[in-house]
Formats: C-alpha cells, structure tokens, sequence
C-alpha cells in the first residue's frame, strides 16, 4: 500500500469532520485521521486480518468511498486503535505499589494542545473541583509524604525534588505560593503514570525514559499525587490499549473538563459505544447488575458510570484519612 499517509489523513479529516459530533474538537479529530491514516499505511495493524480488507480500501479508496461506508470504517478502525480501560483508583495505587520502578511522564495530548485542563475557560485560575481551603489538605499530604521518606527516598529524580523541595519551603513559611493550583502548573504537563509492572507493556516507558520526558519519583510518593490529581481535579485513570497490550495509565479530565481528552472527548461524541471499556466491578449499578449514570459528575451523567475509584455502597468511604472532599456531592 504505497500510500502517502499526510494525504491519507486530510482526506478522512476533510471528508468526515461534517459528519463528527461538533463537540467532537478539531485537534481530536485530526489527530484520529493521523492514527488511522498512520494505522492504515504504516503499522503492523494493517495486516491483521480483522482490519485487513477495510484497511485496504481506505488506503485505496478514501476519496472515493461514500461518507456513511468512510464514517463506518473509520470508527472499526477506532474501535481497535483507541481504547481506553478505566482503571480505578484502588487498582491504581495497587499497582504502584507492585511495580519495581515508578515514574510521572510528560502527557502528549496535554503538550500538543489536544488537551487543555490546566486552566478554567477563558481564566488563569487552575482548574479545580473544589476552593484552595478543601483541596491544600491534599497537597500537604503529598509534601508530608516526600518529606517523610526523603532520607531514603533514592529514587525521585532532582526535578521532581526540586518542586516538592520549593513546596515544602513554601508551606512551612506560610508563602501564598503555597496551593494546589501553582503545583499543578509548575509540574504540569506530568500526568502519565509509567510503571515497570508486569500488567503494562515497557516499551512506551522505555521511549519516554530514553527522550528524558519522565520523572522518577518514589511510590509513595506517586501514590500521593494519584489522590491530589483524583480527588482535586477529577481525574480519570486509564490505561490505553492496542490490541490488548496496555502501556501507561492515563490521567485523563473528565469529559466536564475542557471536553475531555483524546479518549473521552470521541467517546462521549462519536457514534461508537465501545472506545471506553468501563472495568465492571467499579461501576455503579442498579440491583439487576445494570450500570448506572455516574453519580456525582452532571457532565457524565449521559454515559454509564466509569468505575473510576467512588465507594458506591458508603460514598466517601475512599476518602484516606477522613480528608475534606472537594468533588461534587454524591447523589442517589
């Protein structure tokens, strides 16, 4: 298939964006028609013989495909290349403390612009679900747990201890540079988890070591920063997946934050059902084992609850520490 894949991409760009959800944003857009294009022309999934013959005929027959058969296609081929398994809370901080090494990477989606959930709409005021008074408790604890196993802490790289250094100086003199906003934007964009553990693939970790785009940071550490990022900002852990080979976990925004990311901006918009594969266990339910809306978010109130981490049956029970929770409340 000797297809040029920039041409491939602006045509399935070109020829489908009318026919996307307009919430669907145009940097998530074009960066699908260059993952399929580049799935299409240039990677081993072309050969696979689920996708083999559709494969084909867009890379022979894109310009002349009638829409809804192209739109058709085009979502298949998603449905392989962009799956995203919510990984709860609780499995998260399991698997960190499994792992043998642990480090914090640069977001791709955030520093291509795809994703932009640091700040409110139109503001310089971080984005967080509660006010500074009820998410600091958690940045503490965060600087609290560096503080404690720094002594033998020989794994946290010097950038990150730096920032928790200057956090740690800064809380202790009462400066009002000490708050969760100005943590999340002196370490932003690090939001991806990359763990050297058996559930998750090494080579994207490999990669992102190799181009010096991870932190190092120590597992309480990172475990501290998974509760500032969950219950702080809202996030959503996932872990992306092709053909079933999962190699990071994703801090993904909701899709109230700035529309979501990659993964939550095509699968609360597009027309396939199946990008987000919810892990069932944490997923609220009714009492015939039907999942139900999520319970707290009202912008994710028209999917099935994510399974992301809530304790359904006494909310607020994955509170650590009795800590003051900043998310929206629980409602039944």
């Amino acid at each position: 298939m000797a297809f040029p894949v920039k041409p491939l991409s602006r045509i399935l760009y070109d020829r489908l964006r009318d026919r996307f959800d307009p919430r669907v944003k145009d940097s998530v857009a074009r960066r699908l028609a260059q993952r399929v294009a580049l799935a299409v022309i240039g990677n081993r999934l072309a050969a696979w013989e689920p996708l083999h013959e559709r494969a084909i005929l867009l890379a022979t027959q894109a310009e002349q495909l009638p829409v809804e058969q192209l739109h058709a296609i085009f979502e298949e081929i998603c449905g392989v290349l962009l799956v995203g398994h919510v990984v709860p809370l609780q499995q998260v901080k399991r698997d960190i403390m499994e792992a043998r090494d642990w480090y914090l990477g640069m977001c791709i989606c955030r520093q291509a612009r795809r994703v932009n959930d640091l700040y409110l709409p139109d503001s310089e005021q971080v984005y967080l679900l509660g006010s500074e008074d009820d998410c600091r408790p958690w940045l503490q604890r965060l600087v609290r747990t560096w503080e404690r196993v720094q002594g033998s802490d020989h794994v946290t790289s010097p950038e990150a201890t730096a920032l928790l250094r200057r956090f740690a100086t800064l809380g202790r003199v009462g400066d009002e540079g000490y708050s969760t906003g100005a943590f999340f934007e002196q370490s932003w964009p690090h939001y991806e988890l990359l763990l050297d553990h058996p559930r998750y693939v090494s080579h994207w970790r490999q990669t992102m070591r190799n181009n010096r785009r991870t932190w190092r940071m120590h597992p309480e550490v990172l475990a501290a920063w998974v509760d500032l990022a969950y219950f702080a900002r809202g996030a959503v852990f996932t872990s992306m997946a092709v053909v079933d080979e999962r190699y990071t976990i994703c801090t993904c925004p909701g899709p109230e934050n700035d529309g979501g990311c990659l993964l939550f901006n095509w699968t609360f918009h597009s027309d396939n059902p199946h990008v987000l594969r919810c892990h069932a266990e944490g997923q609220r339910q009714d009492e015939r084992g039907e999942p139900l809306p999520c319970a707290r978010f009202e912008g994710r109130a028209d999917k099935p609850c994510f399974g992301c981490g809530c304790d359904h049956d006494a909310p607020g029970g994955e509170l650590p520490a009795r800590l003051p929770d900043p998310r929206p409340g629980y409602d039944d």
